[in-house]
């Protein structure tokens, strides 16, 4: 692991990080910070809850026969589905092994009626952003305003160098990084959460197991997304400062290792992976006083740097009215 102080941390976009994991325009992801009004909450609320599903999805297993499963799975699920199936498997195309097991639901649907997280968590209603991870079912969760957005399977630290639990914020990002354990393993949409020691989420090879050096692994579309939705730290203007938190995150409970994951039970126990509400909203009532104390910061320097640019720009404006007349 390398050390980085805040002042590295600045926007380097070429800084190397101690994590060894291998692996056009910006899409409109981001969100504005200012509170939503209650009709935009609804209309979140509407365009997320029209994939819940009241029914229970059933999976059957599917055994791989190596690269010729991906047209397998084509000819029988579309590249959609197979996107889906690899994904709720915890894998990508470069995982598929002769001879694996795989889980594969009884119809394609949307990613999000998958959802192993609730679709809602009253506790993070105050909460502009939020991201949980599961060590346990290896996914995340993206949240706002307690409502689900997004979630996707992730492949955190091996059991020796296992990714940290707790509570923490997302710190730098850049859009492609290299590893100084090994300059060949690029890291794309890397977003640093754990300064001191290097640790991120990024995109990166997911082999369907906790298989990094500490770090989150995630898929390319999924590290995208959060690399453009999430919010970074803000930093004092020497660097060496931080002057507010980014986006939330929390991780929490624990991957069995030595037993199958989780998901492989899916065809006995549908609900295997459902995540507990209750759970969720005690882990962030827990951390609540913190969160909306680091929100509020975060809000007070944004407003007050926004008045600094707007007075800035009026005196501008005035000296340019001044030499026209």
């Amino acid at each position: 692991m390398i050390k980085y102080g805040y002042f590295l941390a600045l926007l380097l976009l070429f800084v190397s990080i101690g994590c060894s994991d291998k692996s056009g325009e910006q899409p409109n992801y981001q969100t504005n910070n200012k509170p939503d009004t209650t009709a935009a909450v609804a209309a979140i609320r509407d365009s997320v809850f029209k994939y819940q599903i009241d029914f229970p999805v059933q999976y059957s297993n599917f055994k791989l026969k190596g690269i010729s499963s991906i047209k397998v799975l084509d000819s029988l699920y579309g590249s959609r589905g197979r996107n889906i199936i690899l994904a709720l498997n915890r894998m990508d195309n470069r995982n598929i092994r002769r001879g694996d097991s795989i889980v594969v639901p009884d119809t394609v649907l949307n990613f999000l009626s998958y959802s192993p997280f609730p679709f809602e968590l009253k506790e993070a209603s105050s909460l502009p952003k939020l991201l949980v991870i599961s060590r346990k079912i290896q996914a995340f969760a993206a949240y706002e305003h307690g409502l689900l957005r997004r979630w996707g399977p992730t492949s955190t630290g091996r059991k020796s160098k296992q990714t940290p639990a707790g509570l923490f914020s997302l710190n730098w990002k850049s859009k492609e990084t290299i590893s100084t354990i090994d300059s060949t393993w690029i890291l794309p949409f890397y977003f640093n959460f754990h300064n001191k020691e290097g640790i991120a989420l990024h995109e990166f090879s997911m082999p369907g197991y906790p298989a990094s050096h500490a770090c989150v692994r995630l898929l390319g579309e999924d590290a995208r997304y959060i690399f453009y939705w999430a919010d970074q730290w803000i930093v004092t203007r020497d660097g060496e400062r931080v002057a507010a938190h980014g986006t939330p995150l929390i991780i929490y409970d624990d991957y069995k290792f030595g037993s199958p994951p989780p998901w492989k039970f899916l065809p006995e126990k549908p609900d295997t992976l459902f995540q507990d509400s209750s759970v969720l909203n005690k882990l962030i009532a827990e951390r609540l006083p913190s969160l909306l104390e680091r929100k509020e910061k975060r809000d007070s320097l944004i407003a007050k740097r926004e008045e600094l640019k707007r007075l800035a720009q009026q005196e501008k404006d005035s000296a340019l009215l001044n030499q026209e007349n």
